[in-house]
């Protein structure tokens, strides 16, 4: 049985760079609304560690490889493997 949990979409309401880490991440101020829509994650034990993103805006996701849900997996060296289906009902992707 998977295990599911909802992320809300967060929307910056300020964002100011203030500088620049050692490992050439950004410093950042920033304040945050969280909305009442977001995406459905679901993670299942499994043999590898993979992503299936699903959704009316899965198409404007991009590659896997860049998202930072398997990102976070490696980082953190699971363990175990897991299967990950995010259900996203947000764009992933705003252009101007």
């Amino acid at each position: 049985m998977p295990t599911t949990d909802f992320a809300p979409a967060k929307i910056n309401l300020t964002l100011r760079i203030v500088g620049r880490r050692a490992d050439g991440y950004h410093e950042l101020d920033s304040l945050v609304a969280f909305a009442d829509v977001g995406d459905r994650l679901a993670f299942t034990p499994g043999s590898a560690t993979t992503l299936d993103v699903a959704g009316p805006f899965a198409a404007v996701c991009g590659t896997t490889a860049d998202n930072l849900v398997l990102k976070a997996a490696a980082a953190l060296r699971l363990s175990g493997s897991a299967a990950c289906r995010a259900v996203s009902a947000m764009p992933c992707r705003m252009e101007s």
